[in-house]
């Protein structure tokens, strides 16, 4: 597992075998070490579905199942 993997499943709850090739993986680790930076480990969890969200509205297809 890498730690993209590890990041996502641990901050939004997105599963380690979650059916999105390495370029989206990387691209959604990216932008949730943005929001960290930005607003907390402690602030995504709690806000979590809106966050997920964004992801989706960002083009990270399926992330709507999470909701």
């Amino acid at each position: 597992m890498n730690n993209d993997t590890e990041l996502l499943r641990t901050i939004l709850g997105i599963p380690d075998d979650y059916g999105w090739d390495e370029r989206e993986r990387n691209l959604a680790a990216s932008q949730l070490r943005n929001w960290v930076t930005q607003y907390g480990e402690d602030v995504i969890r709690e806000k979590r579905r809106g966050f997920l969200l964004s992801l989706s509205n960002q083009g990270q297809r399926g992330l709507r199942a999470y909701l």
